[in-house]
């Protein structure tokens, strides 16, 4: 309930094989063309979120993975 409005909810599994964005973040710093990659997927995915309305609740690093490969 927001505001007396009510929303749903999802509760999602953790992902297995992923990395915390702050782990992530490190391992990529010195390499440009993955930063750029992780900046534009980022950037989709708060289009997308915007888009269908979706809000997290708890929107941080340690809540935040990143599959890569």
């Amino acid at each position: 309930r927001v505001g007396g409005e009510l929303f749903p909810v999802l509760q999602m599994p953790w992902l297995q094989d992923a990395t915390p964005l702050n782990v992530y973040i490190g391992e990529i710093v010195n390499g440009p063309a993955a930063v750029r990659r992780l900046r534009e997927a980022w950037r989709k995915l708060i289009m997308e979120t915007e888009r269908e309305r979706f809000a997290h609740g708890d929107l941080q690093h340690g809540n935040v993975w990143v599959r890569h490969g």
